[in-house]
Formats: C-alpha cells, structure tokens, sequence
C-alpha cells in the first residue's frame, strides 16, 4: 500500500552511532490522543483526510496544557502526526503548559492514523458491517492498513524513539507523543508483543484494551539495558482527569466502536 511505500525507509534505517548501547537507561513516554473532531462526533471514519479539532477538541486541548502546567510537566522531546488535527492538539497543549523552553514539534508521519482505505468517510456502523465481511469471506479491505501492518509501523518509530532518548548512554527525562486513537492502539499491542508491557485489570476498567478518548494521556516508563533489551511498564493509561464537566467522557471507546458507560 502506498501508507507502507512512503514510510518503508524511515522505518529501516537508524544512525549505527546509537545501535550499541554500554550502559542502562530509561526515560518516560507520554502517549496523546489529538483533541475532538467534527468528524469524532459524527462518528465517522477519518483517517489522512483534513479533519480540524472543533470548539471542543480546543478547549479539550488547552485543559490538558494546563493539567501539565499544574504538574510541572517537561518534556526534552516532542513529536507529532503530521496531521492538523494532531498537530493543533499539540501547539496548544504545549501553549497552554507553559514550558519554557518550549520544545519545537518534530513532525513524524509514522505517527499518522492508519490508513482506512475503502472504510474512508463510512460510518463506525457502516465500516463494522464492512469489517466484519471482510472476515467473512477473507476478502482484504481494498486500501485499508491492517492492525498488524500499523504495528510494524509505529513500532518502527518506537524503534527511533528508544535510540534517539539514549543517544547519550544516560536517558532520563520524557518525550510527549502526539498522535491517534489507533495508533495508540497498535502502539500498546506491539509493545505487549515485543517489550513486555503488561496492563493490569485496573487499568483495564472496561474488561478489555480500549481506544484512548480525545486528548486522554498514558504513560510509559521505557527501559534499556547494556545488552540493547529494552521493557516497558505503564505508570496510566488513557488517563482523563483533565477533562472535567461538559467535557467529561461519557465512558470507555472500544475499538468497535462502542461506547462502555464509567460505573
């Protein structure tokens, strides 16, 4: 698929310089959902296409700045889905944080949502239907990039990260990822996979890994030993405190698409 062509040397090549760690390291991950859409809203499948954060993404955006503010939160480095809708998520949740120095937004496409291929501009309904017929006959989704392939994906960029926050040999510090809902989604599976990483059933409150809310944060403390094995535990996940009142979530997203109401 064009999605995998067009990201296919970023996800292979790394500096040799920062292949061979000597001593261990570690540093935290926070993980972001860009803020609401219109498109969020209409429950519709959006995946490249322009879809701007609405009054509601903003204002979700500008709270979760000014949780980070009240937090003291700082990051040594921030990267971002080239989308405008992520990016936006990030400019004004970094405006409203107060960093200073304020950290300049690396624009990484890794980060960019999966490609919906057929799915594109369908319904969540309509795009289940449609899934699950896939799965029926066997028939791949024309144009569509599967869990596994945004997997190797974003795990190619994690890849990245993890060399890039050693590079020094001392790690330390937090990186801010500004990305989707699913890849988020996919991130979390291929570190389940690959790296150890283990959810509790706390932190699992819908019975099953769901999709991050808008601007929801999760953070993760990443290590790396001598030997270049790197593991990574979850401090929280899809944390939410920040939206409060009118902006409160309604419950838990499935990656069906369901909405699971908070007991």
């Amino acid at each position: 698929m064009a999605l995998g062509r067009a990201h296919r040397s970023r996800e292979i090549k790394r500096p040799p310089s920062l292949s061979a760690p000597t001593m261990a390291a570690s540093f935290h991950v926070r993980l972001v959902r860009h803020g609401e859409t219109d498109d969020n809203v209409r429950r519709v499948i959006v995946s490249h296409s322009p879809s701007p954060l609405n009054a509601t993404g903003r204002r979700q955006a500008d709270a979760l700045g000014a949780a980070w503010r009240a937090e003291g939160a700082a990051f040594r480095r921030v990267y971002s889905s080239d989308t405008s809708r992520v990016l936006e998520t990030c400019q004004r949740a970094l405006a409203a944080a107060g960093l200073a120095p304020q950290p300049e937004p690396c624009l990484e496409p890794l980060l960019r949502e999966r490609e919906g291929g057929a799915l594109e501009g369908l319904s969540y309904a309509e795009a289940g239907r449609m899934q699950a017929e896939s799965l029926r006959t066997g028939v791949p989704i024309a144009g569509m990039e599967t869990l596994a392939e945004g997997q190797r994906r974003v795990g190619g960029f994690f890849g990245r990260l993890v060399d890039e926050m050693t590079a020094d040999g001392a790690g330390g510090g937090e990186a801010a990822v500004f990305t989707h809902g699913s890849i988020m989604l996919c991130l979390l599976l291929a570190l389940q996979r690959e790296h150890g990483l283990q959810l509790s059933a706390e932190q699992l409150p819908a019975g099953d890994l769901h999709v991050s809310w808008n601007t929801a944060q999760t953070r993760l403390l990443v290590s790396r030993d001598p030997a270049g094995a790197v593991t990574v535990s979850c401090e929280f996940l899809h944390r939410d405190d920040h939206l409060t009142g009118d902006l409160a979530p309604a419950g838990y997203l499935m990656p069906s698409g369901k909405v699971v109401p908070k007991k």
